[in-house]
């Protein structure tokens, strides 16, 4: 792996061979989530899952047909991994979907043979910032809002915290770590995946449900109002989006789903 050895190159190996034996043709895979955010919680009482975002290409066949493009998510012991078509990766990248993005961000990956087009994908992540920035802001405050409707509704995986606690942690956590995204962007034009050390305990609280709900509602409202800052600052200083990075992006998926089918269809 390029820049030295990664720490959790055994377990992007084995996502990997998993996504391959469910007949796709990984590509590129990366670590996803509270692993990348210097975030992660491993004690007898909460264990971080080890998540994964794992790009494929489609075979001759699939295009030929019009298959739809490949997009599941698959569960494992150890976490989830979320498997995606190369072409849905693409649409995701123009909308700038922050989960997405984190996946060329993140240092922790790697890519496979029939990929080798993947480290160019990730050089131009600050191009594609820059000239989506207000894309970006955009999605980030889709998101948070997202995640507050969904702070206090009930569904299996958070059912337990929701009994216990009135509202999944979750959600609130996720929502102040898109807030600090934001604002970390907003001044150094980059995309930071880890948190600044002095949020990291309001981050871990939040994440463990260790504030009152009515705490929490309190302090949503500062939240959505310095987000809405941000995303201001943002789309003032970058202007109207331009698709010159994106374009480059997808000629480079095209060269590599093009290579595919010759060397694999012929």
């Amino acid at each position: 792996m390029k820049g030295g050895r990664c720490v959790f190159e055994k377990r992007l190996r084995a996502a990997a061979r998993y996504a391959y034996e469910l007949g796709g043709f990984p590509i590129y895979i990366s670590l996803h989530g509270s692993q990348n955010y210097g975030l992660a919680v491993h004690t007898d009482d909460y264990q971080s899952d080890y998540d994964f975002k794992c790009i494929v290409l489609p075979s001759l066949w699939d295009l030929v047909e019009g298959r739809k493009p490949v997009s599941l998510t698959v569960e494992t012991d150890e976490g989830q991994i979320d498997i995606k078509d190369i072409r849905v990766f693409c649409d995701a990248l123009e909308r700038m979907n922050p989960a997405y993005l984190e996946s060329l961000a993140t240092e922790h990956h790697l890519i496979l043979s029939g990929g080798e087009e993947m480290e160019q994908i990730r050089t131009l992540l600050p191009r594609l910032m820059a000239q989506q920035a207000a894309r970006f802001a955009q999605a980030c405050a889709g998101l948070f809002e997202d995640k507050a409707k969904r702070m206090c509704h009930d569904s299996p995986a958070a059912h337990e915290r929701i009994v216990l606690h009135g509202y999944d942690g979750k959600q609130p956590h996720h929502m102040y770590r898109l807030l600090l995204l934001l604002q970390a962007f907003e001044k150094t034009g980059t995309m930071l995946l880890e948190a600044p050390q002095e949020e990291r305990e309001l981050l871990m609280q939040l994440k463990l449900n260790e504030i009152p709900l009515a705490s929490v509602r309190e302090m949503i409202p500062e939240w959505r109002a310095k987000l809405c800052a941000a995303r201001a600052g943002i789309e003032e200083k970058y202007g109207e989006p331009k698709t010159e990075a994106h374009d480059e992006i997808l000629r480079l998926a095209h060269r590599m789903m093009h290579a595919h089918c010759l060397k694999n269809e012929a």
